[in-house]
């Protein structure tokens, strides 16, 4: 049980040995936005498609033809709940030369799989702001942990989008929106949590993307307040000057402000003490942001920001529970298809607007730079 405890490694660029591609889309078109990426993406979408139609074959016994037709009832959901967003989906299926149930299929996937994968994720994700450390930069990111399957089709996109601001994320190829940082300075990280599933509603991707569409905080805050979901989600919104970590439901949210400039959330319900809202995932989940807040309060008078990021990639390298740690690997001891693990881990500083990511689990995989500013400047 005891693990030595792994010094994360910072490398400036990303290089031909980074496994997650990098694509740039342009366009004041929603349409054309979703055609550069259908067709840029192409190969990382059908590594979705393969990935889910096996997925939904074994948990549903559905194939994919059938699972594409059931995600065409979120269709009229989609198009009363964001326009734009509903348009870039037809562009991404036009793009990828895909149905649009299929591209539905992928930006509620959570929704359609909910009960059967239940314990599947298990992302860590946190928030340092300038009074939790003393550098005077605010920090915020994840391990973002999922299916082995999808890790073919991980990809980032910086997305040019006037005159709404520009926006990184890291997404499964064909998602409009997961977790990422914009060109206003604002943050969306996101974890999943144990609940039941409500009446139809809107799939967390398109929320998570019109957070990110966002100029202003309270707006940001105000998508994930106002949406009608279907699931429940916990949702962290980071800024350089203040954060605020929110567990949404169907039915009610609740939320929680950092303690001493550092918040941190796994994936069982904090806020909420009720029967229906007790925690369901792995234990895992019990410490793993326990033990994130810990790693982050020992930072509180570091005043160099490469210490700072050394010591945050040194709490998303953090083995203990090894393989269902912060740092998740797959369980040998599960089948191929449940195994899940650390898929990227990603630090954004957001005084200075680097964004620092891993392809894999912190503890054997180094962070890599970004070449551009998230506040839409090129480094």
């Amino acid at each position: 049980m005891n693990h030595p405890r792994p010094v994360p490694v910072f490398l400036h660029d990303i290089d031909a040995d980074f496994e997650i591609p990098v694509f740039t889309i342009s366009s004041a078109s929603a349409f054309e936005r979703g055609e550069q990426y259908g067709t840029q993406a192409r190969a990382q979408i059908d590594a979705s498609i393969a990935c889910y139609s096996r997925l939904f074959s074994i948990s549903h016994g559905l194939d994919w033809s059938e699972v594409a037709e059931r995600a065409l009832i979120w269709e009229p959901i989609v198009d009363k709940y964001d326009a734009d967003i509903a348009d870039e989906i037809r562009g991404i299926a036009h793009g990828a030369g895909r149905e649009l149930g299929e591209i539905l299929a992928l930006n509620a996937r959570g929704e359609m799989v909910y009960a059967q994968f239940l314990k599947a994720e298990g992302c860590t994700s946190f928030a340092l702001l300038p009074d939790g450390n003393a550098s005077g930069h605010a920090f915020a990111g994840q391990n973002w942990d999922w299916r082995m399957l999808s890790k073919d089709s991980r990809v980032i996109l910086r997305i040019e989008q006037p005159p709404k601001p520009t926006i990184t994320m890291v997404v499964e190829a064909g998602q409009v929106g997961r977790h990422g940082a914009n060109s206003a300075g604002l943050a969306v990280f996101a974890n999943g949590l144990p609940a039941k599933a409500s009446e139809l509603g809107v799939p967390q991707a398109l929320i998570r993307r019109k957070v990110l569409d966002q100029h202003r905080f309270d707006r940001a805050l105000e998508v994930v307040l106002g949406a009608r979901q279907q699931i429940p989600a916990n949702v962290l919104i980071a800024h350089r000057d203040f954060a605020i970590d929110v567990e949404t439901t169907p039915t009610e949210h609740r939320w929680e402000y950092p303690k001493d400039g550092v918040i941190a959330h796994a994936n069982h319900f904090e806020y909420f003490q009720g029967v229906e809202y007790q925690p369901r995932l792995g234990a895992d989940s019990l410490y793993r942001g326990y033990l994130m807040r810990q790693s982050l309060n020992r930072l509180r008078s570091e005043s160099d920001v490469d210490a700072v990021l050394r010591g945050i990639g040194t709490a998303f390298a953090n083995k203990f529970g090894h393989p269902n740690s912060i740092a998740a690997h797959p369980d040998p001891d599960e089948p191929e298809h449940l195994q899940w693990g650390t898929l990227s881990s990603s630090i954004v500083d957001l005084t200075e607007g680097t964004w620092y990511i891993t392809d894999g689990p912190a503890d054997t995989r180094a962070y890599r730079r970004l070449g551009w500013s998230v506040f839409d400047e090129r480094i």
